[in-house]
This record gives structure tokens, C-alpha cells and sequence, in this order.
């Protein structure tokens, strides 16, 4: 069993609605039903009333609203970036609308771009009212989005019409016409259109099902009327809005769609463009029995079809928003936090598989390396037979044969350290009075510290002893005058560079 969708039409005089079951990619004709709506019923209670006859219980409810409900503006806005438009709208609404801005729920579409800038359709509509129709309708329907439902039906016409001409959309009953603009697949005007008095339309017209029945020739004189009123409608939006836009055929909806065809080709004639009847069902090939086709009043449901079409689409325009937002069931919670923790249970299994991988890879060459690491250190001591940590062993091997820093045999020896005392002794003067208290020898020179007379006596040792071929260079360290027991002594620290021998 696919989703069920219920669209409910809140006409001016009725109210409408239709239930669509999506299979697939089909939608499937499942129930509708037509109510008359009296001026002192209200809106909520003919909800529940309409949900009653259909026994409701199903999943998405869409709920669309007359023109004459709401307030409709055209905005020409400098730009056509969304996020901007959001942030600059409330501040062009001020002056548009007499009513205080946060007493209003409104939402914008956008319209086709007008040069560097766009132009927008607004509808604003009281808060409190439809606070009022939410909290009356009992548990019975619980409405996803409220929005004009003249745009959905402009939507689905749309969809029929692949050349993507302008059109003009007619939807009109004994009450009013409301008409739609839309251009290059974007609609540009929404407009409500009162009749002119009683007698427009009642009594020349009477409705039978589908069907209109014309009762005097004041019928040709009404159609005239209408055809006028939409003229001086389209007129005047070009003129305001500074728009050369001119429709390329009229599309006729509603009750008044069955009239009889020599009216239609009345108003073809007075708005010198082709008229069409429109066939939703057939259109949007909606699947039904024959039985259900037979009984189908389409121009009656013709808007409640539309928006029970648009229920899958979850974006566009919506009056419930902020303090009207749907509250979100703890099913729905529970289906938005799926994804999300599916993602990240994801993630974490990806990372805990590149981790385990990765560690698999290093332990694969760490025992590569350890045993190139026994092969070298067999190859270099052949007579250890027991290996533990090749690595630190090795080391402790080699600091062993190596001695502290300098090969021990050199200084066994006597190759090094009797030449260089030697030479030390044999440079410095005789005259020098020395004490040295520390000589130490390794690789890179010899450091002797101790002390002397005088200053020059420092200074006569480094010249001395850079005569010497032994040494690459002789350097001062310190020499400061000791003022402890030894008074008049000067400490002293000469450092000497080897050369190669």
C-alpha cells in the first residue's frame, strides 16, 4: 500500500477534497467528495466534516486556500538570490501591507528574472485565522502545508504544456474567477476578480454537476463582463509592474469550465486568444476505474486534484511557518535522526576498517624490517645464536666496542696521548708559571684548564702552541683573575683542535 495524500480545496461557497494512494510512480484515484460551504460555517469544522465523508486516517494532508483569503503583491526586487530576498522581503511588505507584518504568515514565489533583478508573487494571510482553523479541526487532519490553491493548479497546467508558452490559467465558479499568469514556466500573477453584482452570474447560470446551464441572455452579456475584467486586470499588472508579457492561450477551469461552447468561443472572441477547457485528471494521468471516471466531476475538483498532486513536493510556498510550524511527531523525529546515525555508524566502520587495514600494513613491514635486522645482525656477530630486540642489541654491541667516545685502543696505546703531552710541554715557555688542574683528550681536541701569573701568560701559551702542526687552532675559553686563596692568579681554559695523524 502506497502513501495516500489528501488535498482539501477551501473554495469561497465549498469545499472540496481528494485522496491520491501513490504506487510507484502512478498516482491512483482512491476517494473524493464535494461539499457546499455556507458563509457561517466555519473553515475548520467543514475540514472535519469533509474528513468524516472520506475517513481520513491517512499520511500527508495538504490544505490550499482561496484568493480571497489573502493578501496577493507583486515585488520587483534588485536581485534574485533567495537568501537575500528572504532577509530584504519583510522590510518591502511594511509599505505593501495595511495590516501589522507579524500579524501576518507570508511566503513568496519567484518569478521570472527582470534584468538584474526578479519578480516576486507574495501571499500573506492572518495568522490568527488560520491559528483558529488549526486548532478547530480536532486531530482530524493535521495539514503538512497550507498554500494558495491556485498555485498548485497553475503548477499541473504547466506541467501539460511542453512548449512552455504563456499562458493564462481561469479558474471561476458563481462567486468570483481567479486567474493565474505564467510565464516561461514561472508564474507572474495571482488575482481574485469579484463579479460585478447578483446579477452576473446568477440567475443567467445555473451549475448541474459539471454541467452549466444558461438560463436567459444576460449569459452572453456575463461572459463580456468577464472577459473585460480580466483585460483590465492583465492591463493594469503590465502597466505597474512595467511588463510587456501578452498570454498565448487561456486555459478554463472550474464550474464554469461546462458551460456550453458557443460561451466559450464568446470569451475567446472578446479576449482574442484560444480558449481551452482543462481536463486535470486526464492531464496528470491519474489512474481510475471506470466507474470512478464516470462519476468524476473534475471541474469541481479540478483545484482539490491539484493540490492532493503536489502533496510529494516539499518545498514552495508554505503559511506554516515559525509559530504555525508543524510539530514534528516523535515517528518523524525518529525517521530524521535515521539518516543522520546511519551515517555516522557509517563512518565509524569505514574509519575502523582503514584503521585495522592500516595497522595490518605496518605490522607487515615492521616484521620485514625485524628480520633484515637479525639477518644483519648474525651476518656482523656470527656467534650470537639468541635475538631478542635486534635494534637495541645491535646498539649495545657497537657502545661496547666503541668504548665512551673515542676508541679505547688509542689511548692504550700511547699513539695519541704521550705525543700530544709532549708537544703541549715542549711549546709552552718555561718562564710561564702553570698549574693546570684538568687535560683531557678526544676525537676533536684537547681542553686544559689550570692557571697562571698573568694575562699575557695566557696570551703566550696560544701563540705557542698555534705553531704547532698538531693543532688546527687554539682559542681562549675564559680567563678571569681568581680572587679566592690564589690571589693575583689567573684562571684560564684553552681549547685545541687536532689534526689528522
Amino acid at each position: 500500500m502506497g502513501t495516500r495524500t489528501l488535498g482539501i480545496d477551501i473554495g469561497d461557497g465549498h469545499i472540496s477534497g481528494v485522496v491520491l494512494e501513490q504506487q510507484r510512480r502512478s498516482a491512483v484515484l482512491h476517494n473524493w467528495c464535494y461539499l457546499p460551504m455556507a458563509d457561517e460555517v466555519e473553515p475548520a469544522a467543514a475540514i472535519v466534516q469533509l474528513c468524516e465523508h472520506l475517513a481520513w486516517d491517512g499520511e500527508v494532508c495538504i490544505c490550499g486556500l482561496p484568493l480571497s483569503r489573502m493578501s496577493v503583491r507583486n515585488l520587483v526586487l534588485p536581485f534574485s538570490d533567495v537568501k537575500k530576498i528572504t532577509q530584504a522581503l519583510p522590510f518591502e511588505l511594511e509599505e505593501q501591507l495595511i495590516a501589522p507584518l507579524d500579524s501576518l504568515s507570508y511566503d513568496f514565489c519567484l518569478g521570472r528574472k527582470n534584468g538584474n533583478g526578479s519578480l516576486l508573487v507574495v501571499f500573506a494571510v492572518e495568522q490568527d485565522w488560520l491559528a483558529d482553523i488549526l486548532a478547530g479541526l480536532a486531530g482530524s487532519a493535521d495539514p503538512d502545508r497550507i498554500l494558495p490553491a491556485m498555485l498548485p493548479l497553475a503548477e499541473q497546467c504547466n506541467r501539460s504544456r511542453p512548449n512552455r508558452e504563456p499562458f493564462l490559467l481561469v479558474h471561476a465558479d458563481l462567486h468570483s474567477m481567479s486567474i493565474a499568469l505564467i510565464v516561461e514556466g514561472k508564474p507572474m500573477l495571482f488575482r481574485r476578480l469579484a463579479h460585478p453584482g447578483e446579477t452576473h452570474l446568477h440567475p443567467p447560470f445555473i451549475l448541474e454537476g459539471d454541467s452549466v446551464l444558461a438560463q436567459s441572455p444576460a449569459a452572453e452579456q456575463c461572459i463580456a463582463l468577464m472577459a473585460h475584467s480580466i483585460e483590465q486586470s492583465l492591463d493594469f499588472f503590465r502597466m505597474e509592474n512595467r511588463v510587456g508579457v501578452n498570454p498565448a492561450s487561456v486555459i478554463l477551469a472550474g464550474p464554469l469550465a461546462g458551460m456550453d461552447d458557443s460561451l466559450v468561443e464568446l470569451m475567446s472572441s472578446t479576449l482574442h486568444l484560444p480558449v481551452e477547457r482543462m481536463e486535470l485528471i486526464d492531464q496528470a494521468r491519474v489512474v481510475c476505474s471506470d466507474e470512478q471516471r464516470a462519476s468524476w466531476q473534475g471541474a469541481r475538483m479540478d483545484r482539490a486534484l491539484a493540490i492532493a498532486l503536489a502533496g510529494k513536493k516539499k518545498d514552495g510556498v508554505n503559511f506554516r511557518q515559525h509559530q504555525l510550524a508543524k510539530k514534528m511527531s516523535l515517528v518523524s523525529r525518529r525517521r530524521r535522526l535515521l539518516l543522520p546515525v546511519a551515517a555516522v555508524c557509517g563512518l565509524l566502520l569505514f574509519g575502523l576498517g582503514y584503521v585495522g587495514f592500516d595497522t595490518y600494513n605496518l605490522q607487515r613491514k615492521d616484521a620485514e624490517l625485524s628480520g633484515k635486522m637479525r639477518e644483519v645482525y648474525r651476518a656482523t656477530f656470527p656467534g650470537v645464536t639468541r635475538i631478542q630486540d635486534p635494534y637495541i642489541e645491535m646498539q649495545a654491541k657497537l657502545k661496547s666496542l666503541q668504548g665512551t667516545e673515542t676508541p679505547l685502543p688509542y689511548f692504550v696505546t700511547g699513539r695519541w696521548v704521550l705525543p700530544v703531552l709532549a708537544e703541549v710541554s715542549r711549546r709552552i715557555p718555561a718562564s710561564i708559571a702553570l698549574k693546570v688542574s684538568r687535560f683531557s683528550i678526544n676525537r676533536e681536541g684537547v681542553a686544559m684548564k689550570g692557571t697562571t701569573d698573568s694575562f699575557n701568560g695566557v696570551e703566550l701559551m696560544k701563540t705557542a702552541l698555534s705553531d704547532s702542526s698538531r693543532f688546527g687552532s687554539v682559542r681562549i675559553v675564559s680567563a678571569t683573575a681568581d680572587k679566592g686563596k690564589n690571589e693575583g692568579a689567573i684562571r684560564f681554559e684553552l681549547q685545541m683542535q687536532l689534526e689528522g695523524m
